[in-house]
């Protein structure tokens, strides 16, 4: 009997996910699979970071639902609990010391939460091995504007954009020069987010402030 009872919760551990699994809708999970693929709901199929932050919305067999840019089904082997990550990465770290997009990946974490300086310290030594690294810096030019540091953040946002123009790191520099005060460069930024994804609704909200925050001030 006790043989049939230990059984039963073995299995029952298998079915509801080991450590490292995601199990609830509302769960906080983070990427760790180096190349995961996210298949969107209308068809498209798309690289999720590692290191990013997602929330479980659905669980359905092995692969959770989740949001990233748009609404998709990512493997539950490709997640980890949130509370793990950091740790999960300096692991990954200490066997691989010179992968710049692990440093990148533990950065991000360290960000969310709110280890500004630790993160600094990640997103630095992912640039010192990897100096043409577009998340390095696009990942420290955030942590630097949470720090205040402006125009240091301004200059690494420009250096990903360089290598990787992409319309998130646009609207960051945006919001940046935007807080800055400089309207008609922040504005050059958030257009240039638009053209390149004209559906984010956070770059065009942010155009409307910045316009709206410009014309106040010519008053």
């Amino acid at each position: 009997m006790k043989r049939i009872l230990v059984c039963s919760a073995i299995a029952a551990l298998l079915l509801i996910g080991g450590p490292g699994l995601a199990q609830d809708v509302g769960d906080k999970v983070v990427v760790v699979g180096p190349r995961t693929m996210a298949y969107a709901e209308d068809g498209d199929v798309a690289f999720v970071s590692q290191g990013t932050s997602l929330i479980v919305e659905e669980v359905k067999d092995d692969a959770v639902r989740v949001t990233h840019r748009k609404a998709g089904w990512i493997s539950r082997s490709d997640v980890i609990p949130f509370a793990d990550a950091v740790e999960h990465f300096t692991r990954e770290i200490a066997a691989a010391p010179r992968n710049a997009d692990l440093y990148v990946a533990r950065g991000n974490v360290r960000f969310e939460l709110m280890q500004v300086d630790e993160a600094i310290a990640d997103f630095s030594e992912a640039i010192r091995l990897d100096p043409e690294n577009p998340a390095a810096f696009h990942g420290r030019g955030g942590a630097l504007a949470a720090k205040g540091d402006s125009a240091k953040a301004i200059t690494d946002y420009g250096e990903a954009i360089r290598l990787d123009a992409r319309a998130i790191s646009y609207y960051a520099r945006g919001c940046v020069l935007h807080r800055s005060g400089d309207f008609e460069k922040a504005m050059e930024d958030f257009n240039e987010a638009i053209r390149l994804d004209p559906n984010d609704a956070a770059t065009l909200r942010a155009a409307v402030r910045c316009t709206r925050e410009a014309k106040s001030t010519r008053l």
